[in-house]
């Protein structure tokens, strides 16, 4: 059973246009003779006279024509003579079959076949894949470094998660929410200057309650709670 195709041509010059031109007849042949042998029936031809191979894809008028009739037909297969008959830029041809590609097309080129499987392609997809993989690798050390810092900087000012590290995001710190709460309890933990005793932090915890301190659930702060409120610092 024949695949139903659409030939796209295309000619970067309007030079190469016009009666008496034979790109375009050249192109269209190349395919039709293609199409014959492969199994494909032509259903339509698109041809964007005098539009650079540099073009984006979507801002050739032919070639918008062509995606709306495949879309109405239901048509999968564009086929052009050669692959730079469709872009003649290597990285934009890439893109520009990814974009295809995303609307269910597949692109044969008369000369080399199905595009897709080209060794060119297949080079660019690598390196694109590597250069993504390195900004991705990048953008997370990045982010690691900028968040070591912050932490560093929130530790020498007090800011502090419970184990006694830098806080980095997450909830505000009771610093920043209750710097009261925090100075209450690094005073009730003072020692005491005539007994040299110095109250532990279950028992900080439980007069802080007495005076209305409590935490999120409305309950006794616990001694690691305790611990890290004293550890911060308010500004």
């Amino acid at each position: 059973m024949s695949k139903s195709a659409v030939i796209y041509k295309r000619t970067s010059s309007n030079k190469n246009c016009g009666e008496g031109k034979d790109s375009g007849t050249r192109q269209e042949k190349t395919c039709t003779d293609y199409a014959k042998s492969n199994g494909y029936k032509i259903n339509n031809v698109f041809y964007d006279e005098g539009v650079s191979g540099s073009t984006n894809v979507y801002e050739r008028p032919a070639f918008v024509d062509l995606l709306l009739h495949c879309n109405k037909n239901n048509i999968q297969h564009i086929i052009v003579e050669k692959i730079d008959r469709f872009c003649r830029d290597v990285l934009v041809q890439e893109i520009a079959l990814k974009q295809i590609k995303r609307d269910g097309l597949v692109l044969v080129s008369a000369t080399n076949g199905n595009v897709d499987e080209t060794i060119e392609s297949k080079l660019v997809r690598q390196v694109m894949g590597a250069f993504a993989e390195y900004e991705a690798r990048a953008t997370a050390t990045r982010l690691r470094v900028a968040r070591e810092r912050k932490a560093e900087q929130n530790k020498q000012n007090g800011i502090t998660t419970i184990n006694g590290g830098g806080k980095c995001g997450g909830r505000p710190s009771y610093a920043e929410l209750q710097p009261e709460l925090v100075k209450e309890a690094k005073r009730l933990r003072r020692v005491n200057p005539k007994t040299k005793k110095q109250r532990s932090y279950d028992k900080v915890a439980e007069l802080l309650f007495g005076m209305g301190y409590t935490n999120q659930n409305g309950n006794k702060f616990n001694a690691m709670t305790i611990k890290n409120i004293c550890s911060q610092r308010v500004r």
